[in-house]
């Protein structure tokens, strides 16, 4: 009888572990930080990533134009009906800021803090992540007036002195990207 109570015991307590380390995976680090400092009614802004993907295979044999318009179509379509419900569940519990990321099938909100690890545990919910602006180091410009050397190496600077520097001239250039 013993044997038993502790299988069912460590039973419970193994499905009780992979639970929580499921939901921490759930809920990304930055997040996790963010929420160990913020009080419970404090909006964080958040991204919440479904499940949900589109399968856009079934439009290859279409033309290009087609096949574009048919694969925005479905990410649309499927990542309104990702947040639909979820949407509401959030509205009524105070979040604000709705926008959705269509073609990821994610949803950028500000939520309660007290809300992301309920909304992480919701069916069709991937990943709670933090919604954060990242800034590029400023770029050093050095505006010495000084002729480049590229301009050196097609003699420009000799076409200057005689007075030419590309009036009435134009450039194009067609790129394929």
């Amino acid at each position: 009888m013993w044997f038993a109570r502790m299988s069912i015991l460590c039973g419970v307590l193994s499905v009780l572990a992979w639970t929580t380390a499921l939901h921490a995976q759930q809920v990304a680090p930055q997040l996790q930080a963010v929420l160990q400092n913020a009080a419970g009614e404090k909006k964080v802004p958040v991204i919440i990533t479904f499940t949900d993907r589109a399968d856009i295979s079934r439009f290859s044999g279409h033309g290009k134009r087609m096949r574009r318009r048919l694969i925005s179509e479905s990410l649309r379509t499927r990542s309104l009906r990702s947040r639909k419900t979820l949407r509401r569940f959030l509205r009524d519990r105070g979040a604000t800021r709705f926008k959705p990321l269509w073609l990821v099938n994610a949803l950028a909100v500000e939520i309660p803090a007290r809300l992301a690890g309920k909304i992480a545990r919701l069916p069709g919910v991937a990943k709670v992540s933090l919604d954060y602006t990242l800034h590029l180091p400023p770029v050093e410009y050095d505006d010495t007036g000084a002729v480049q050397w590229n301009m050196e190496m097609i003699g420009a600077p000799a076409l200057r002195d005689i007075g030419l520097a590309g009036q009435g001239v134009v450039v194009a250039t067609i790129d394929s990207g």
